[in-house]
């Protein structure tokens, strides 16, 4: 009971910062209760080796976590897990490859629990409201992130079924960083295979993912509607009316109709499916916003993000073009055809180099002399050190009144 009481107090001195120190060259005791047969020191030593943990001792102590987490039965684990989650992001740097692994090792032997926790903290990472900014240093650690959970979609052991939900929502948000590890073609035939395994409640991420593969790849909306097939007799109703839902936006292509008027940063299929069914030309009159911030192209290589406004009778356009690759990258030009009355100007220079993570603005403003239907399609060429040379093309969704006529 006395060294019980030890370690007790222990954990209530590591809230006093003055005292951490103290305490962390005194951790034999705790270490020695993982091994307890009291069920209640076990969780005791736990709690104070979990506390302790910081990003001095975190490689002596994270094995002793993990053994301890492995060894536990499912309702000690319940009480650990959210523990453990806490040691690491706060103990290990995220651009060391340890840190995303440790993660995964506690999916691995805790996965009988089936505790969600894990799956809302990698959500939380992934995650981007569409007014937030993103500081270079906290992008360049998501891309890192993002391309080693990719790597573990390759693992012929799977994903951990805790996990199997964060992946799915990953794949959907952030697919387009993946493209060199894992292709278009690869993440259908992943979701495809996850929705045998998944938990059904997590089956409308599924649907959420295959929307937004549509939307950054149009070249393989069929292969996304064969997909969606295999929804419209869920067990769910809210799954397969999702699903139905999304199927008829594909096939009559206005999921890109909508994309492209709406998309507020980037565009989810609860997005779409959450608004009227009808014609493109009466939804363009319904909903004819002349401002916006919507990424507009997305690929393994970059990240482009439009901002939209008007000026009188000038559209003004700012492109944010972000390096989301691992390598360098050279802008080398730019191009825009569209039909005959528009007027565009650039005015800033976009011959750069881009390290990961960098950005560049391309400033544009369009004045229109017609009334313009087709969207002016705008060409970036680049060159890539790893890849070579590429571009990226794709529609500007501008909209303004036509400039006025003299007499």
């Amino acid at each position: 009971m006395p060294r019980y009481n030890a370690v007790q107090c222990m954990g209530f001195m590591l809230e006093n910062t003055s005292l951490q120190k103290f305490v962390n060259s005194r951790l034999k005791v705790p270490i020695e209760f993982l091994t307890h047969s009291d069920f209640t020191c076990i969780l005791e030593g736990f709690r104070v080796i979990a506390k302790a943990c910081n990003k001095d001792n975190w490689r002596e102590l994270i094995p002793e976590i993990m053994a301890t987490l492995k060894g536990s039965c499912v309702g000690q684990q319940r009480f650990m897990i959210p523990l453990a989650i806490e040691a690491i992001d706060r103990s290990i740097p995220q651009e060391d490859e340890f840190f995303i692994q440790s993660l995964f090792n506690v999916a691995k032997v805790t996965s009988i629990a089936k505790d969600t926790r894990l799956d809302e903290y990698f959500r939380n990472i992934f995650q981007d409201s569409p007014k937030s900014k993103v500081c270079k240093s906290v992008l360049k650690q998501r891309v890192q992130l993002v391309q080693a959970f990719a790597q573990r979609l390759l693992d012929p052991d799977g994903i951990p079924e805790p996990l199997l939900g964060a992946a799915i929502y990953m794949i959907g948000e952030h697919g387009h960083m993946t493209l060199g590890i894992i292709s278009i073609q690869g993440q259908l035939q992943w979701l495809g295979q996850s929705s045998l395994i998944a938990p059904k409640e997590i089956h409308n991420r599924i649907i959420d993912a295959l929307g937004k593969i549509a939307i950054r790849h149009p070249d393989f909306t069929k292969d996304v509607a064969t997909r969606l097939q295999a929804y419209i007799e869920h067990p769910d109703i809210v799954v397969q009316s999702q699903a139905c839902e999304l199927l008829r936006l594909v096939n009559t292509g206005l999921l890109h109709e909508l994309a492209l008027q709406d998309a507020p940063k980037s565009l989810g299929t609860r997005d779409a499916i959450s608004t009227p069914a009808g014609p493109g030309p009466q939804r363009r009159q319904e909903n004819h916003n002349l401002h916006g911030s919507w990424t507009v192209y997305q690929s393994r290589d970059l990240d482009i993000v439009m901002d939209r406004g008007t000026r009188g009778s000038e559209c003004r356009i700012s492109l944010k073009i972000t390096n989301v690759s691992n390598g360098r990258l050279s802008i080398k030009s730019w191009d825009m055809t569209a039909c005959t009355g528009l007027e565009a100007k650039s005015h800033s220079d976009i011959k750069v180099s881009l390290e990961p993570t960098e950005s560049v603005k391309h400033r544009l403003s369009l004045v229109s002399r017609f009334n313009i239907d087709a969207a002016p399609t705008y060409t970036l060429q680049y060159h890539h050190h790893k890849h070579g040379a590429a571009h990226a093309e794709f529609q500007l969704p501008v909209e303004f009144a036509p400039k006025a006529l003299k007499h």
